[in-house]
């Protein structure tokens, strides 16, 4: 696997569009959405204004069909990281991973650009629920307004060092978009519509230019139904090493729970939702330390 998935548009552009997909190795679904999007513009002859470039994040986790070897990717994110990298301490494959990803990205770091885009391409182990993680309300809500999909606020503060947050401190409008569960065929589907409308809202194509059949935001917003257009984190549960946590079955992305509720069980007994709101990404594989969100308005 190239770490490039590929590269399209003017490079002197003043608009930087910036995917990462595969940051986990269990997620697939992103890779084929970019490959797709950017294969489109092409064929169909559209030149946009804008550098879009598209990157593989774990390509040795991918390759095994599993969410990291030694780390995770997407927590590995910060100044600490990156001074390894410079002294050559890579101790872990996936420092290596980032070392990698790092020399394609540090160039347009502090490059004077009047829009630069980050966007993480992820799914989740539950079905259902497609939503935004955004690092900025104002920033990101653009992107998602003809899609009506929910926007997730709060989540980069408690799952340290990501891909977002740190992208976000160097000056890019960044966030995550989780298209639905990992094997899903909806879940590319509804990566692209995204891509789509959010090369259109960067200004990068006309309206016009987006093919017919990613036109239509509804079937995202059928399976976001009822559910609130704007969310805050309310409560992450994390898993320690020895805990045996076993989500209870059933569970999707945006159902409602209420205060009590039991959620999970690990060795110590019952987990029980601590508040009301609606659960996010309960964790039903193997690999992992957040066992389920809940978010509320």
């Amino acid at each position: 696997m190239e770490r490039i998935i590929g590269e399209y548009g003017d490079p002197a552009s003043s608009v930087l569009i910036v995917c990462v997909a595969g940051m986990h190795g269990n997620e697939p679904a992103g890779i084929k959405a970019a490959q797709d999007v950017i294969s489109e513009l092409k064929s169909l002859g559209i030149h946009p204004k804008a550098h879009i470039l598209a990157l593989l994040g774990n390509i040795k986790a991918l390759a095994a069909g599993q969410r990291y070897l030694d780390e995770d990717l997407n927590r590995i994110w910060c100044d600490t990281s990156f001074e390894k990298i410079k002294q050559g301490t890579l101790d872990t494959v996936e420092m290596h991973e980032l070392a990698e990803l790092y020399q394609i990205l540090a160039p347009y770091w502090d490059r004077p650009y009047s829009q630069k885009i980050f966007i993480d391409l992820h799914t989740t182990s539950a079905h259902y629920g497609s939503f935004l993680v955004a690092t900025d309300y104002i920033s990101t809500a653009r992107f998602t307004q003809e899609l009506k999909i929910p926007i997730v606020l709060g989540l980069e503060a408690k799952l340290e060092n990501t891909a977002i947050e740190f992208l976000k401190n160097k000056g890019f409008a960044s966030m995550a978009i989780e298209g639905g569960q990992h094997q899903s065929p909806k879940a590319i589907r509804y990566l692209k519509v995204f891509l789509w409308h959010l090369v259109y809202q960067s200004g990068s194509v006309p309206y016009r230019a987006i093919p017919p059949e990613y036109l239509d935001g509804s079937e995202l917003a059928m399976e976001n139904r009822g559910v609130p257009g704007r969310l805050e984190l309310a409560y992450l549960h994390k898993i320690q090493e020895g805990d045996e946590f076993v989500m209870e079955p059933g569970f999707q992305n945006f159902d409602p729970v209420q205060k009590g509720q039991i959620l999970a069980r690990d060795r110590r007994g019952s987990i029980r939702a601590l508040t009301d709101g609606y659960i996010l990404m309960p964790l039903y594989q193997k690999s992992g330390d957040d066992g389920f969100f809940l978010v509320q308005t």
